[in-house]
């Protein structure tokens, strides 16, 4: 069975992070309708301890359940709380690497990544420094040499100058 890279993540990972983010955003949503049919939080809260106790925690499962059940309707339903790519990493920070490296990778460059380097253009950055992020997050030198092509085209009347290492801040 062959384990996944260090620098992607696996499908079980991505789940995980779903099923985890569902049970935390669901929790709430679950015991506001549970008090509307009970008629107060106290009521509801007392019903899922209750339940839970009583079935020796079983009943925790089930509500757990609920809870992640409510948690994914809402990440589907309300763009907001859809996690985006390169959540979790720092404002402005280039994005990690999610696709395989190697033959054929510097073809296919995201849009991701050709839109990190469009933004850190606009603001100023050079397109060494921009490299210089995108390898320090995992990217190929094919990979970050194809987005900056890409993205110095939608750049009008600015020069390439990546790899010369020039106006990187060291």
């Amino acid at each position: 069975m062959n384990s996944p890279s260090t620098g992607s993540r696996s499908f079980l990972e991505i789940d995980s992070r779903f099923a985890m983010r569902s049970l935390l955003i669901g929790v709430m949503p679950m015991i506001a309708v549970l008090a509307l049919l009970c008629g107060s939080f106290g009521d509801a809260l007392q019903i899922i301890i209750i339940s839970t106790v009583c079935t020796l925690g079983i009943g925790g499962f089930f509500w757990a359940g609920v809870a992640m059940l409510f948690g994914a309707l809402l990440q589907v339903l309300v763009p907001s709380l859809r996690v985006k790519p390169g959540v979790g990493a720092a404002p402005g920070a280039a994005p990690s690497r999610l696709e395989p490296s190697g033959a054929g990778a510097e073809k296919s460059v995201s849009h991701l990544l050709v839109n990190y380097a469009s933004a850190k253009l606009r603001q100023g950055a050079s397109e060494a420094a921009v490299r210089r992020d995108l390898l320090r997050s995992g990217w190929n030198e094919g990979q970050a040499d194809a987005a900056l092509k890409q993205a110095s085209l939608h750049q009008p009347g600015e020069a390439t100058a990546y790899g010369s290492g020039a106006g990187d801040g060291r």
